[in-house]
């Protein structure tokens, strides 16, 4: 798998401090069998992601990023998060944490690194978090201190 634009000379593991809550990489096949399942084409960032680590848990598990295979848990992948969901819900869920669940929009899935959001279920709204998933997974690091 080909490393994405945004990753050319930065590798995952300076983005991501502690990767001891991440499982191990998933395989090609698992990535295109998701891609398949849900109907969708995953940007080339993330798929490079899941590639290095499939998912599992981020700063001391505060955050959780769904998996393309089994996860840390069922409830956790990206085919259970979203499927079943509203024809009207604007996101393709990535990650979670105990508030909110973050994601691509929908309609930005073709683009190479689209920004992401968090869906706040109380208003129906969308946040703006981070230009790239690269700048999500920064994030991520940042809100670890506070």
């Amino acid at each position: 798998m080909s490393k994405s634009k945004g990753q050319s000379n930065i590798g995952w593991a300076q983005l991501v401090k502690n990767p001891s809550g991440l499982c191990h990489g998933a395989h090609e096949k698992t990535l295109r069998e998701i891609e398949n399942k849900l109907g969708i084409k995953l940007p080339q960032s993330f798929l490079c992601f899941l590639a290095w680590r499939d998912g599992g848990f981020l700063t001391d598990k505060r955050f959780i990023i769904y998996s393309a295979g089994k996860g840390v848990h069922p409830e956790e992948t990206l085919l259970a998060s979203n499927q079943n969901r509203p024809l009207t819900y604007p996101l393709f869920n990535i990650a979670r944490d105990a508030t909110y669940e973050f994601g691509f929009k929908k309609d930005e899935l073709n683009t190479e690194n689209p920004t992401v959001y968090a869906y706040i279920r109380d208003y129906d709204e969308l946040d703006k978090i981070a230009e790239t998933f690269e700048e999500f997974l920064s994030w991520m690091e940042r809100k670890k201190k506070t």
